[in-house]
């Protein structure tokens, strides 16, 4: 969306149809066309146990002719995807220019090693190992992953006659590829033509931003909670008890978990406006969250339920930013937590 804004005023901009994002395109003045996707529950399901049976040729193939379709029916100047698996293959089968804008973090040259996941079946192993060899054995067995996962791919551009690619990377990356993360916080190799560091794409509601002294108790310090779609709100239930009452607790998003006199529910906000006015932020670690978090110099306390959050933010974390937690913590835990981070604050 925040990057389709730049083009709205030259070109006619179509996005892909959303139940979850609908009215906000609505909002936008945006139109949209439906197009096959991947289960998205499916793909949360799976990525949290380290599972890519989603990425199946089946439903590779399905997705990948739909999106065929709905190009050769629009007959697009040039298509955007983001992290669109297959749609490097549906601009390339009907010879149409692709812009894709990737995280960072997920680059062919990211200049960092990707941490192994605290879930990870392996993970154990990076206490037995030393940490030099730990890393090479890690790249190793990444890279190995990637050409795997991209088994189901190769065979679909051979069905197809697509060009041979080397493995899953390869699949993210466009005509035009563009970084969407400060380069200082995921640092790149030297990008070849064709890649930029453009930085991140944070979006701004169309609406006036709230102010919430006039919702929660002015003389509390404020604390905001979003854990957008994929969030595991069990993980902040501690939040409920009545050791954190003497905090205003906004909480962004869609949720029944957190209730209670110091609990204010606020909907689909724009976290822009918002974290200005808040002392914490309490999240899922997000990359678009984070980076809202460190464009305002607001702590944050994250608890990813997916491997990309925790590589937001265990780097974000090695950043001096905020804290990261993989494990459930007790009241009392995260109530000497949150009053260490507000102290500063």
């Amino acid at each position: 969306m925040v990057f389709a804004r730049n083009y709205a005023s030259t070109h006619t901009v179509i996005l892909k149809r959303s139940s979850r994002y609908d009215a906000i395109l609505a909002a936008e003045g945006m139109d949209t066309f439906p197009c096959e996707e991947f289960d998205p529950e499916l793909v949360l399901a799976c990525v949290k146990k380290f599972n890519f049976k989603w990425l199946n040729p089946k439903d590779v193939e399905r997705v990948f002719k739909d999106q065929v379709r709905c190009i050769r029916e629009h007959q697009p100047e040039f298509v955007i995807g983001d992290t669109a698996p297959t749609l490097k293959m549906a601009a390339e089968y009907t010879g149409t220019k692709f812009i894709s804008l990737i995280n960072g973090y997920i680059s062919k040259y990211y200049a960092l090693p990707r941490p192994m996941p605290s879930a990870h079946p392996a993970a154990f192993l990076e206490k037995l190992v030393p940490s030099e060899m730990f890393e090479k054995i890690l790249v190793k067995m990444e890279h190995k992953a990637f050409v795997s996962i991209h088994n189901s791919f190769k065979k679909v551009r051979t069905a197809y006659k697509l060009r041979e690619l080397e493995y899953y990377l390869d699949e993210l990356e466009g005509d035009l590829t563009f970084l969407c993360d400060h380069e200082q916080v995921f640092p790149q190799h030297p990008l070849p033509a064709g890649y930029q560091v453009i930085g991140p794409l944070l979006y701004t509601l169309p609406a006036e931003p709230l102010d919430l002294s006039r919702i929660g108790d002015p003389q509390k310090k404020h604390i905001l909670v979003s854990f957008g779609s994929s969030g595991e709100w069990d993980k902040v239930k501690w939040l409920n008890d009545p050791a954190f009452e003497t905090y205003n607790i906004f909480v962004a998003g869609d949720q029944q978990i957190l209730k209670g006199p110091h609990i204010h529910s606020l909907g689909f906000v724009d976290l822009n406006s918002l974290l200005p006015q808040v002392s914490l932020m309490i999240c899922h670690g997000g990359n678009g969250t984070l980076n809202l978090s460190y464009r305002y110099n607001i702590p944050f306390i994250a608890f990813p339920s997916i491997l990309e959050q925790e590589w937001n933010a265990r780097r974000f974390q090695q950043l001096g930013a905020g804290r990261m937690f993989t494990k459930k913590k007790s009241v009392k835990e995260m109530e000497a937590v949150v009053r260490e981070m507000m102290s500063g604050v």
